[in-house]
């Protein structure tokens, strides 16, 4: 029995070993957003759907439909650019929550704590004198 886990051993060493460039190549392709970056991309991306809606909705009718598709093409190109961006980090974060396990219930989390604060000794009264 110790002779195959000896064979083993070293199978399992190299396979793990083989893994490891491949998951640093694919972390070297995919480009990581700032919180700063990913909120100026997120502002930039909502402007430019309020421009959408604004010409959409203009009064004067002069808005090519060609021109609107384009943009509203470009716009969900650019979206998915930035989910793309962020799929990585929120994958990491999901595993790090993940790994901190389910809120503690609120049964448990309320034992802690008195059902009521303590009374007060009573006051004695002071001598007769």
């Amino acid at each position: 029995m110790s002779l195959v886990i000896a064979a083993l051993v070293p199978l399992i060493q190299v396979s793990a070993v083989a893994a490891e460039p491949a998951s640093e190549a694919q972390a070297q392709q995919i480009p990581t957003l700032t919180h700063a970056e990913a909120v100026a991309e997120l502002k930039r991306l909502q402007s430019e759907q309020d421009n959408v809606k604004q010409l959409a909705s203009s009064a004067s009718g002069n808005v090519k439909l060609g021109d609107l598709h384009d943009t509203l093409k470009q716009l969900d190109d650019d979206v998915d650019a930035l989910t793309a961006a962020l799929t990585p980090q929120r994958a990491q974060l999901q595993a790090q929550v993940d790994l901190l396990g389910p809120p503690p219930e609120a049964a448990t989390a309320g034992a802690a704590t008195p059902a009521r604060p303590r009374a007060r000794p009573p006051r004695r009264k002071p001598p007769p004198w």
